[in-house]
């Protein structure tokens, strides 16, 4: 990656710099659109977009299965609290988590 780094700045520098003006720019231009359209370049680039969209598939349904999973937890744990009847919570006065008050009798 460094080196292909180093050449891109290079052409970028060239173009910026240049005093050759406007031909040496559409020179520059015209060659890399070449390159781009290159049977090469298009397969390397074709094999990056199937590799990464395979795995932004696999990591999306992977996330998908752990927020199901953490919903269906968060469902189960609060509708099991809902049968009990208690509605009334005492906070334990340190700022800490919140816990179902004893009846009163």
């Amino acid at each position: 990656m460094g080196k292909k780094s180093f050449i891109l700045g290079g052409i970028v520098g060239f173009v910026l710099g240049s005093r050759a003006g406007r031909d040496q720019y559409d020179k520059l231009k015209a060659m890399s659109q070449d390159l781009w359209q290159a049977d090469v370049v298009q397969s390397g680039v074709s094999k990056v977009e199937e590799t990464v969209g395979g795995a932004a598939r696999n990591q999306a349904a992977n996330l998908t299965d752990k927020v199901a999973g953490m919903v269906k937890d968060k469902i189960h744990s609060s509708g099991s609290s809902r049968t009990s009847g208690r509605t009334d919570f005492v906070s334990e006065g340190d700022g800490g988590p919140m816990e179902a008050a004893e009846p009163r009798s």
